[in-house]
């Protein structure tokens, strides 16, 4: 699995901070879901998204960037965490 940024204004991958390319194969791999969510919100990427790639079987997961102010407290209290404080 390889864990990509997407621009969703382009559609193309991010390959370096000021490269980006429309070929999956030669995009930056993050290795990390949270080192691809932390640079596209360290860059100002609002409109990107992190894709899980997947070669065997085919597939890609899709997950919105989340803005830390968009972790809301129902949020939190729904995965355990109680409530902030």
């Amino acid at each position: 699995m390889r864990i990509l940024l997407r621009s969703l204004q382009t559609g193309s991958y991010f390959q370096t901070v000021a490269n980006w390319t429309d070929d999956a194969n030669v995009a930056f791999d993050f290795e990390q879901v949270e080192q691809a969510q932390k640079a596209a919100l360290e860059t100002g990427l609002a409109q990107a998204e992190v894709v899980l790639w997947y070669d065997s079987p085919p597939c890609q997961l899709r997950l919105p960037i989340v803005q830390p102010a968009e972790i809301s407290e129902a949020a939190l209290t729904k995965c355990g965490m109680g409530q902030m404080v």
